[in-house]
């Protein structure tokens, strides 16, 4: 899944005549965050895909910096484990503004679909600091539940895993190509 979005990482001009309902104006995002709380945690790894005006996938991945202190609270096996990483693949990282600036630049103009809408957007607003106004952010969840409502709208965290039929990588980790097979 990673070789996916291993392609370009450069940002081509948008194309201002699209319509939102062609598929070109959608892009597929995930931040691996050190928590829930964006008063406390951070961000550390930004991911995005995205259809080019060509039809071709590209792909923005990201490592942000972390602080020694994070870094001591999240020791290496629990980077290894839960998301693959270890402190060592973080040393070269940017600092979140620099990669959040390029992250919102790839994005820009598309509407987002993310795992979870709610806490995404959470966190969009949160390295936005409000200053512009939030593209849609549609969550999992509430495609599936405009898709395939009932019950599997309501599955949450593990509908990427219903839906898909094995999933690959770290145990916590998720890319935007699995959010993006969920959907097929």
């Amino acid at each position: 899944m990673m070789a996916m979005i291993a392609g370009r990482n450069d940002i081509e001009p948008r194309h201002a005549d699209r319509r939102a309902s062609d598929p070109r104006t959608w892009a597929f995002v995930h931040l691996w965050t050190t928590g829930p709380d964006t008063t406390h945690d951070r961000a550390f790894r930004l991911l995005a895909m995205r259809c080019g005006a060509d039809g071709e996938w590209l792909g923005f991945d990201r490592l942000a910096q972390l602080s020694e202190r994070e870094l001591a609270d999240s020791p290496p096996p629990s980077l290894q484990n839960d998301f693959g990483l270890r402190s060592e693949d973080l040393a070269g990282a940017e600092p979140i503004e620099e990669a959040w600036n390029a992250f919102h630049a790839f994005v820009a103009g598309d509407a987002l679909i993310a795992c979870d809408g709610p806490a995404f957007r959470g966190w969009y607003e949160h390295y936005q600091e409000r200053r512009h106004d939030s593209p849609p952010i549609l969550g999992l969840t509430e495609l599936a539940g405009l898709l395939v409502p009932g019950r599997l709208a309501n599955l949450r965290e593990a509908l990427v895993e219903t839906l898909l039929s094995r999933r690959q990588g770290p145990r916590l980790a998720l890319f935007p190509p699995e959010i993006a097979a969920a959907l097929c």
